[in-house]
Order: C-alpha cells, then sequence, then structure tokens
C-alpha cells in the first residue's frame, strides 16, 4: 500500500495544467533539497544554525552591555535614552565632531534645553535599573539554559 502523502499547498502550478511546480516557487528549492539530500544533515544543520544564534546574541548582548553599563564613566546607568537631554560637557566629550560642526554653524543653541526634572530623572533611573535588572535575568537563564544549570 503506498503511503499517502499531502501535497503542500506552498507548491503552486502553472496553469498549463502540466502539473509542474512553478519555477519562482522558493518552495521548490525546499521540496528538491530534500529528495537528494540525507536527514542527518538538516539535523546537524539545526544544531549549527542554533548554536551560532545563541553565540550571536550572547555577544551582542555581552557587548551592548560592557559599552552602554558597565564603562566607568558610564556606571551605574546612562539615563540619556529615556530623558533625551544630555550635559553639555559630556556631550562636547562624546560627539566632539558635531559639537563642533554646531558650534561653526551657530546652530548650538537652538538644541540646548533645560535639565530633566527631578521626576523625570528618577522615573529614568528606575526604569533604568529594572531593565538592566530584566537584562541580568534574561542572561542568567540562557546561561543556565545553555550549560544545563538546574535541570
Amino acid at each position: 500500500m503506498r503511503p499517502r502523502i499531502v501535497r503542500s499547498p506552498a507548491v503552486r502550478f502553472n496553469s498549463d495544467s502540466d502539473r509542474q511546480p512553478s519555477k519562482r516557487d522558493p518552495a521548490l528549492l525546499v521540496i528538491s533539497r530534500h529528495s537528494f539530500l540525507p536527514g542527518w544533515v538538516f539535523n546537524v544543520a539545526t544544531i549549527f544554525h542554533g548554536e551560532g544564534a545563541l553565540l550571536a546574541v550572547l555577544f551582542l548582548f555581552t557587548v551592548h552591555f560592557f559599552n552602554n553599563h558597565f564603562r566607568p564613566d558610564k556606571f551605574p546607568l546612562e539615563v540619556v535614552m529615556f530623558t533625551g537631554a544630555m550635559p553639555l560637557e559630556q556631550f562636547k566629550q562624546e560627539h566632539r565632531v558635531e559639537y563642533n560642526r554646531l558650534l561653526a554653524a551657530g546652530e548650538l543653541e537652538k538644541y540646548l534645553v533645560d535639565a530633566p526634572s527631578r521626576p523625570m530623572s528618577v522615573g529614568a533611573t528606575i526604569l533604568g535599573f529594572t531593565l538592566l535588572g530584566i537584562g541580568l535575568l534574561l542572561l542568567a537563564f540562557v546561561l543556565s539554559g545553555m550549560f544545563g544549570i538546574g535541570s
């Protein structure tokens, strides 16, 4: 008895009624790979893809944390992203080229704003530490899952 095969709805047919898959269909490429590659190739590809994705996430997470949170001049938290304002001295130091360009064009005054209010600064700090804690907790979950801790 022949096994029942369900045709994938992703395979489209031409209007020629010759029942050939369309050459523009991306599903044709997947179907053609399955016809000559052994199954273990897909298992290995899945493992490599998962490990590569995990390493990429960990690398980006680590670089982000050290560049934005754990630098001595930024520690413990940089709230500029929440308040939208940065002290002028910090702007001069970190964005020297843009500062000089604005100064030369006489447009610096256009971008000067008042310092964030106390409630805004406190709220930004609370939000920042909350998100930092969530990020560290997620990192701990990823590492525990990677190394099998707690299972």
